[in-house]
């Protein structure tokens, strides 16, 4: 059965809303049979239709097509006829898959699928699964979240994250009931947190552990505010050592990059933006085609982090590349913004994308840093233009600060200075 469904093929047929569509073909008559007898058969042709639109390749197209017959024919044979319940059936479909790889893309094919047919109303949407741990307690202290605190979702389930994995520690040590926390098993389970997490990490691990045993206290689960006794670890200003490349590592890590590719011409705009003006990478990411002014040769980065926007010169190198990309390498889609996924539904990229876009090419390239991000490349940016002699108003002016006190955290070291103390006359440098 997988050989003759393999035989499927598609060739461009018409052209929809700007986008060539595929029809499928057969090279044996029983597939086609096949197909046709499976009951939801339109509803994949719906799909595949709608992947085509958002710009995905005949090889992908076939690909998922493979998979969601293997599917159909699975759940068909054991007698489902309701495309609701379609969903139950995944994971008894990929589980014989003892390689993982295989069972990954199975599933993954499927997912879209699913979350196709949701999004069309043909199926009604997951139900959120119950907490796995005091469920009935992490619900209402949930509702407590989002009613009194006003949390963003982002910070409510980091919030609810560590609520679970504390009631998971409970349930680790025998604790069925929360009126039996102690002293003891919330200091176990601070040191054990604190075991693989830094300083930084485990003040925030605090605040989500003194929120969470005040709110047990004053609802009545526990007979004393333990909530008092969790200290926070000291954070001392600047205390860490900014992490910055030289130009020399800077110039090894754009080297490797093989600008005749279309991935090349993109990547080598972006870390040189990076490199060049000491960009977040929040701001490349949002960076629009209405922001470079070729005829002035200026660069807009506006919405800072500060409230502020900032205008630059656009550096002939920086031109070049951007030029270089917008011609040969980004998409054709609609998006205003200048970096684009080079694999469909080509969406605007985001900011976690650029900082493993970095991180690939340090690695390739045999650069070893702590913390690898676009902050790296700023620093570096801030750690140069300090060397060169410029002040820290300026400094801190072109990185699109407003206070100075936000600038000096990023010139920590003077290496240059430090090189000319000496603890005793006529001591050797090295």
């Amino acid at each position: 059965m997988r050989n003759r469904v393999g035989q499927i093929i598609f060739t461009k047929s018409i052209r929809w809303k700007g986008f060539i569509m595929y029809e499928i073909q057969y090279k044996l008559a029983k597939s086609r049979e096949r197909f046709e007898k499976c009951w939801f058969k339109e509803q994949i042709s719906d799909y595949l239709t709608f992947l085509a639109s958002q710009g995905y390749s005949p090889k992908t197209l076939k690909s998922k097509l493979v998979s969601l017959l293997q599917f159909a024919f699975y759940v068909q044979s054991h007698g489902v006829s309701n495309i609701a319940d379609i969903p139950k059936w995944v994971a008894d479909f990929t589980k014989p898959y003892k390689n993982y790889d295989s069972a990954l893309a199975y599933r993954s094919h499927i997912a879209g699928f699913i979350r196709y047919l949701r999004r069309e109303k043909l199926i009604p949407e997951s139900v959120p699964k119950p907490y796995r741990w005091f469920p009935k307690i992490t619900l209402e202290y949930s509702d407590f979240l989002q009613s009194r605190k006003c949390l963003c979702s982002c910070r409510f389930k980091k919030y609810i994250s560590f609520c679970q994995l504390f009631f998971e520690h409970l349930r680790s040590n025998r604790i069925r009931r929360i009126n039996l926390i102690t002293l003891e098993i919330i200091q176990r389970f601070v040191i054990l947190e604190g075991s693989h997490h830094t300083r930084k990490t485990m003040r925030e691990q605090c605040t989500y552990l003194r929120s969470l045993l005040s709110y047990l206290y004053f609802s009545g689960r526990t007979r004393r505010d333990f909530s008092a006794i969790v200290m926070t670890p000291r954070i001392y200003r600047d205390e860490r050592c900014p992490r910055f490349l030289t130009r020399k590592e800077i110039q090894t890590a754009l080297s490797i990059i093989d600008k005749r590719t279309t991935m090349g011409k993109r990547d080598y705009a972006i870390i040189l933006l990076l490199s060049t003006y000491g960009l977040r990478g929040i701001e490349v990411s949002n960076l629009r085609l209405d922001d470079i002014d070729w005829r002035t040769s200026r660069i807009y980065i506006r919405n800072r982090k500060a409230g502020n926007s900032s205008v630059y010169p656009l550096a002939k190198s920086a031109g070049e590349a951007l030029l270089s990309y917008l011609r040969c390498g980004r998409p054709k889609k609609s998006y205003r913004q200048v970096f684009l996924s080079l694999l469909a539904p080509h969406k605007p990229i985001s900011s976690a994308a650029i900082r493993q876009i970095l991180k690939n090419y340090l690695n390739r390239a045999g650069i070893k840093t702590d913390r690898v991000g676009a902050h790296t490349l700023r620093y570096s940016c801030a750690q140069h233009l300090f060397e060169q002699g410029f002040s820290i108003k300026t400094i801190g002016d072109s990185l699109g600060h407003r206070s100075l006190s936000s600038t000096q955290s990023y010139i920590k070291i003077d290496i240059t200075h430090l090189r000319e103390v000496a603890i005793n006359n006529g001591e050797a440098l090295l």
